[in-house]
This record gives C-alpha cells, sequence and structure tokens, in this order.
C-alpha cells in the first residue's frame, strides 16, 4: 500500500501550551480541507502539553506528534524538526497560542497555491488581546499589527513585492501568516536560527526575495494570541537578547550579500536591515544594568567585533580601529607582536584585556623600553607564533624578513595586515566568509 502523501503539512512547535492548545488544535481539526498532516513537536513541555498532544492523535488519524528534548534551540529548533518529518507539498506553520479564524482558511490557501502555482501565499491576521494586572506593552499596536493596507495581489517575483511593502511601510516578518511550497524551503537549504529571538525575521526575509511566485490577499486567517506569557511581551533586558537578535540580523546580511539582486530593491533591502539595526541598538541603550552591558565581552570573539561596530559605529561609545586577528589562531595561543605601532599597542591592550590568547610579550627593532623589549628576545621567549602587528605590506615584509633571518620558522610568523583595519575586517573578510560558511545556521 502506498504512503499517503498530503498536500498541506501543518508544523506547531510546542513548549508549557496547556492553556491555549486545544483551541488550536480544534480550529484546524474543524477546518473543511482535510488532506493535511499536521505536525504537533513537543519541545520538552513541562506541562500537561504531552498528554493533550497523546488524546488528539488517539483520535485524528492526521495529527502524528513527536517529542524532543528541550536543547534551548527555542521554536526555530522545533520548527527545523517539523519540516524534516514533513511531506507536503506546502507548509503552514502556526504557533501553538494562536488558532484559524475560519473553518475555511486551508481551503482559501490551498486554492491560491493550487490555482496560481505559487511558492508564497500571504494573508493577513487578527489579534485576541489578553490583558492581565499587569499592564502588556503596545497593545495599541497588536490591535492591527497584523493587517497590511491593502491587498497586494499576484507577483511574479517575491522581491517584487518585498520592495512594494518596503515603500508602502507594509512589511513585516513572521512566518506565520503564509503558506509555503514545500520545494522553496528544501531547494534553498532554508532552516530557522536555533538559539535566537524572532527566529522567523531572517527566515521570512528570505522566502519573500526568493519566491518566484506569490500573492498577498487582504483576508485575515489566523488569530494571534496577545498575552503576557507570550515571548513577544517579554523585555528584553539581557546582553543575550541582543546576541540572539544579531544573529538574525547577521544571517540577513550573509544572504543579501550571497544572492544578486536587482539594483532597484537594493534601497529596500537596505532599509529593513537598518530596521533591525536601530533596535538592536536600542535595546542595548535599554539594557537593565552596565553589568549586561558589560557581558557584550562574553560572545564569541569571531562575533564580537562586528556587533560592536554595529552598536557603536556612530553612537555614543568609541570602538577602537584594529581587529586582532583572533579568528585565524585557537585560544590559549602563546603570542609575542612584533610592532609597538599603534596597530601593535592596540593588539597588545586588547589581547591583554581578552584573555584569549596568551601574551609572551612585544618587541620592536626601534622602540624599545616600557615594556617592548628588543628583537632579539624572540631567540628566547617561549611562544607559538610572532603577529606582525604592522599595517604597511612593505614595511612589514622588511620585518618578517629579520625575523627569517634569526632562523625562526616561517609557519610562526602571520602578517595578515590587510583586515586589522577594522572596516577592512568588517567588508574583506568577514562577510565573504559568511558567505562561504563561516557560521553554522
Amino acid at each position: 500500500m502506498a504512503e499517503y502523501i498530503p498536500l498541506l503539512s501543518i508544523v506547531i512547535p510546542i513548549y508549557n501550551s496547556e492553556k491555549y492548545l486545544n483551541e488550536c488544535l480544534d480550529s484546524v481539526i474543524s477546518q473543511d480541507f482535510t488532506n493535511y498532516e499536521l505536525l504537533c513537536i513537543d519541545d520538552g513541555s513541562m506541562d500537561q502539553s504531552w498528554s493533550i498532544l497523546q488524546k488528539y492523535e488517539k483520535k485524528y488519524s492526521q495529527i502524528r506528534i513527536f517529542h524532543k528534548e528541550n536543547g534551548g534551540g527555542g521554536a526555530g529548533s522545533a520548527r527545523n524538526y517539523g519540516v524534516n518529518k514533513a511531506r507536503g507539498k506546502y507548509i503552514f506553520f502556526m504557533d501553538s497560542d494562536d488558532y484559524l479564524l475560519k473553518n475555511n482558511a486551508l481551503s482559501i490557501m490551498i486554492d491560491h497555491m493550487e490555482k496560481k502555482d505559487l511558492d508564497l501565499f500571504l494573508f493577513d491576521g487578527t489579534s485576541k488581546i489578553e490583558k492581565s494586572k499587569n499592564e502588556m506593552k503596545h497593545l495599541d499596536y497588536y490591535k492591527s499589527a497584523y493587517r497590511r493596507k491593502k491587498a497586494y495581489g499576484l507577483y511574479e517575483k517575491g522581491y517584487q513585492m518585498f520592495s512594494q511593502m518596503v515603500k508602502n511601510r507594509d512589511y513585516f516578518s513572521v512566518v506565520y501568516l503564509q503558506c509555503i511550497r514545500s520545494e522553496l524551503i528544501h531547494k534553498n537549504n532554508m532552516i530557522f536560527n536555533v538559539r535566537t529571538v524572532n527566529e522567523d525575521t531572517s527566515y521570512t526575509f528570505e522566502t519573500f526575495l526568493l519566491a518566484n511566485r506569490i500573492e498577498h490577499v487582504a483576508e485575515p486567517l489566523l488569530v494571534r494570541r496577545i498575552h503576557p506569557d507570550s515571548l513577544m511581551q517579554q523585555e528584553h533586558k539581557f546582553y543575550l537578547h541582543i546576541y540572539k537578535l544579531f544573529l538574525e540580523w547577521r544571517r540577513m546580511i550573509d544572504f543579501w550579500k550571497c544572492h544578486d539582486f536587482p539594483d532597484e530593491i537594493q534601497e529596500d533591502i537596505l532599509k529593513i536591515v537598518s530596521q533591525l539595526e536601530k533596535r538592536i541598538k536600542k535595546m542595548y541603550q535599554n539594557l537593565s544594568s552596565d553589568e549586561e552591558q558589560r557581558k557584550i565581552k562574553e560572545i564569541p570573539v569571531s562575533d564580537r567585533y562586528v556587533l560592536e561596530k554595529l552598536l557603536f559605529n556612530g553612537g555614543a561609545q568609541k570602538t577602537t580601529s584594529f581587529v586582532v586577528p583572533y579568528h585565524l589562531l585557537p585560544c590559549g595561543t602563546k603570542i609575542v607582536i612584533y610592532g609597538a605601532g599603534k596597530v601593535g599597542q592596540e593588539f597588545y591592550r586588547k589581547i591583554a584585556i581578552d584573555g584569549y590568547w596568551s601574551l609572551v610579550g612585544m618587541v620592536d627593532r626601534q622602540l624599545e623600553g616600557g615594556g617592548v623589549e628588543p628583537v632579539s628576545k624572540l631567540k628566547e621567549w617561549k611562544y607559538d607564533r610572532v603577529i606582525i602587528a604592522i599595517k604597511d605590506s612593505s614595511i612589514a615584509q622588511v620585518a618578517k624578513k629579520q625575523i627569517l633571518n634569526m632562523g625562526i620558522s616561517q609557519d610562526k610568523v602571520l602578517w595578515c595586515g590587510d583586515i586589522y583595519d577594522r572596516d577592512d575586517f568588517y567588508k574583506k573578510y568577514y562577510l565573504n566568509k559568511l558567505c562561504d560558511g563561516f557560521y553554522q545556521r
């Protein structure tokens, strides 16, 4: 007997959702469209969510439930898990505290996807706001947050609609207000970032810009429940929230640089990326304490330089001018700095403070004293690498020749002056390496 292949896969990540889960599932079960599978991914819930799912699975053949350990990956991890299990031609993501507004919502989605051969179908939503004793923030915003100003209709390219929405200040990045062709996801190896906040920010950005045929109707099909326990209501007062949102921004930069979009939409892409930058900066300014601001230093060094550039470029706090090439050598490497000029002094301060490498000392063939030793010390000290902290390539080559003439092995000498400057590092190295898979999504 052939395996049943549904037309639509609905993926719902679930974590401690017992209060709202029944209403969410019932809104799907009551649909007049039945050619679907409902994949419920329980992400280590500690309440009765799993028990509720088991009861529904026994009663309804379309429901498939999965339990995974909560590894801190958030909704993004659960959604990725669901996509890997999905068999449908199309995929629709829901949240476990939301519900479908109409019993023909799925029929509307599939009718548009099939008849118009779409990669992406967009619709609107409405809000159900649940207040508590503690006043929730941005209530007025949420009353109309999921409705666009007009129906945008059909476009042959997703980036064309993206551009129009951005120009109309009508673009927002939410994955639960769209139905996606599965092929679009798999062909482009699209996955959600894990351990981030607003993990659908970059994902929706990509689906918009990669879709070939896309349509939007100004009809609300989903109800977004706004309540005090939802993640969107939690204030981001900690540096970790900033770092997680930074990862979304970084992925968007990666994606943008790696795709050749038409010139006429470049300004629109820049506008969306810049809006996220401003949001990250504002979050940093509103951190709950100076201690939380200092914790920025705890993030991986390969990310920290770019995050600091984003946070402080043109801001109240001045960044340093040069980048220590931490990405080239492992933690604990014993380092000698050659060169006591501006680059060398800044390297010395940063390495001493950061503690990522073990600083043996600094040498220079002209500037001695004040902690700067003569180059001859390279024959006496025990170290792993000599970093030539000189930006000018011709002067650096003279220094390298002097070191090699002392009998020091070439593989112990490091110079990469073309990326010592912070802007050069950002433009020439960091963004290029992103496109080469420099980080794991």
